[in-house]
C-alpha cells in the first residue's frame, strides 16, 4: 500500500508507504520515519488535507493483518523545511483493532471528510470526521454487513466508495 498527494497543478507534494514519508525531492521528511503502518497492508496509508488549511495534511495509517497498534494518524505541515514539509506530530492512536481497509469520502457539506475503516472482529465500520478543528476523537460506528475476522485473511483487502460518496 502507498499514498501520494499533489497540489492543484498536479505537482507532487509527498508520498508514503505507511512507514515513512518522502517529500517531493524524494527525501525522507524530518520526523518522517517510524510510522505505524505496514508496507504489506492493502491500504496502509491515506492522505487527507485539513479543511481550511492549505499547508496541513493528515496521514492515516493501518497495520497489516489487523495487528497492533491499529489505526493512527500523523500531521504534516508543508510550510516547514522550505516548503518540502515536516511531520510535526506522529502516530496519534485512533482505533486499536482495524483491518487493512481504509478509505475517505467527502462530507455532504463538500468541505469536510469522513475517513472510514473496518473494525476487526465485528461488522462495524468506524468513521472519523476530519474538519477545520482536526480529526474527531469520537468515531461514528455503523454496524452492517459481514463480521470481518471470522474467515482467515478476510482482514486483507480494500474499502472503496462510489463516485458520489453515498455508498461504501
Amino acid at each position: 500500500g502507498c499514498a501520494t498527494i499533489s497540489d492543484s497543478c498536479g505537482n507532487l507534494l509527498f508520498y508514503s508507504n505507511g512507514l515513512n514519508v518522502w517529500n517531493s525531492a524524494h527525501n525522507p521528511m524530518p520526523n518522517g520515519t517510524g510510522l505505524v503502518g505496514d508496507m504489506s497492508s492493502s491500504q496502509t496509508a491515506l492522505i487527507v488535507p485539513k479543511p481550511g488549511e492549505s499547508d496541513i495534511y493528515y496521514l492515516f495509517t493501518v497495520p497489516a493483518f489487523a495487528n497492533s497498534p491499529g489505526m493512527a494518524y500523523s500531521i504534516i505541515d508543508m510550510s516547514l523545511d522550505f516548503g518540502l514539509g515536516d511531520v510535526v506530530t506522529k502516530n496519534i492512536s485512533l482505533a486499536p483493532s482495524v483491518t487493512e481497509k481504509l478509505t475517505c469520502i467527502p462530507h455532504t457539506n463538500n468541505i469536510d471528510y469522513w475517513v472510514i475503516a473496518h473494525e476487526y472482529g465485528t461488522d462495524r465500520f468506524i468513521s472519523y470526521l476530519v474538519d477545520a478543528s482536526g480529526v474527531s476523537s469520537a468515531p461514528v460506528y455503523s454496524a452492517t454487513g459481514s463480521t470481518i475476522g471470522l474467515v482467515p485473511n478476510d482482514e486483507i483487502g480494500y474499502l472503496k466508495a462510489n463516485s458520489d460518496g453515498t455508498k461504501v
